[in-house]
């Protein structure tokens, strides 16, 4: 595993679209106007005309293992579009040796006659961590700061948590479940997430029900335009949270603090499928609302980011 936590951020991003919205930043900083086309892949990944000094482009991004076939695939794709085009960029967070990576630029070169570049992970990486220009993109797309000390999710903190995520799974009595949940979501956000700390908890009476105050100073998708005080509550039921349920924290938060924008929940067993229609309404109205479920629980707890987690639940709910 590579050392940085920018290098591993950038390893663990997720989905095709994730990686395409930080290749496009990037891009347009080195001078490419950007068209993308709407045309997704089964990763999530989408094609993206690109112009520059008078050629015509294009984009392909993909998290795919397989970044070889998946090159001359969507090199063999783009070929058959109608534009005519003069280069062909691939993006990708796989790490090929550096002389693979430029035989296969090559191949393609002869092939088609375009001009070839293929950002790989440690062109990437030299990017966003050598060019302190763009330290920004780093923590806007992996919460992540290439220019200072990051949050601490070292083993000491992570291990933590852990436990107390075990003691919630041998505590017997409900009664005592709520307030150890409670205390593991704030530690957890106090201590993974930069720029994010937790302003007041509170109990309100109910043994599996506990809410707080985030305050939000994060910059990053997708804490911005959430507000200055982010409604957090926690859930542990046996069933998915209902759209009545997420209706009645929505308004909760409102009522709570005026400038609360945005609502995290941690919910056990995550949505209904009426409680994610509802999120995906309330986002059309400008209201965000997160849930994540035990799986995306354990996976910040395996490995402290908890950002890029709550990124790809906000991607799922919102997009």
């Amino acid at each position: 595993m590579t050392g940085t936590p920018t290098e591993r951020a950038l390893k663990r991003i997720e989905t095709g679209h994730r990686l395409e919205r930080l290749t496009v930043d990037l891009l347009q900083r080195e001078g490419y106007e950007v068209d993308p086309t709407g045309t997704r892949g089964p990763d999530g990944g989408r094609d993206s005309i690109l112009r520059r000094d008078g050629k015509t482009g294009i984009l392909h991004c993909s998290i795919n293992r397989q970044w070889e076939t998946k090159c001359w695939d969507d090199a063999e794709s783009s070929e058959e579009r109608p534009e005519s085009l003069g280069f062909y960029i691939f993006a990708t967070t796989m790490n090929p040796a550096g002389i693979k990576r430029d035989r296969v630029e090559e191949e393609i070169r002869e092939e088609y006659d375009w001009r070839v570049k293929i950002y790989d992970f440690e062109r990437l990486r030299n990017r966003l961590v050598g060019n302190n220009r763009n330290h920004d993109l780093a923590k806007e797309h992996l919460s992540t700061d290439p220019g200072r000390a990051h949050v601490d999710t070292s083993e000491y903190v992570l291990d933590n948590l852990r436990q107390q995520y075990e003691q919630i799974q041998d505590e017997n009595d409900i009664h005592q479940i709520g307030p150890l949940v409670e205390n593991l979501i704030e530690d957890l956000f106090e201590k993974t997430v930069p720029d994010v700390g937790v302003r007041k908890s509170q109990y309100f009476g109910s043994t599996e029900a506990y809410e707080f105050i985030l305050t939000n100073n994060s910059s990053r998708y997708p804490w911005r335009g959430m507000g200055p005080f982010v409604f957090a509550d926690c859930k542990w039921l046996s069933n998915p949270i209902s759209a009545q349920d997420v209706r009645n924290m929505s308004s909760k938060a409102d009522m709570l603090h005026p400038e609360c924008s945005g609502t995290v929940i941690f919910s056990r067993k995550g949505l209904s499928e009426s409680g994610e229609q509802l999120v995906r309404e309330l986002f059309a109205q400008g209201k965000y609302v997160i849930v994540f479920d035990e799986n995306h629980l354990e996976e910040m707890l395996e490995d402290g980011y908890t950002d890029q987690r709550l990124e790809s639940v906000a991607d799922s709910l919102w997009l």
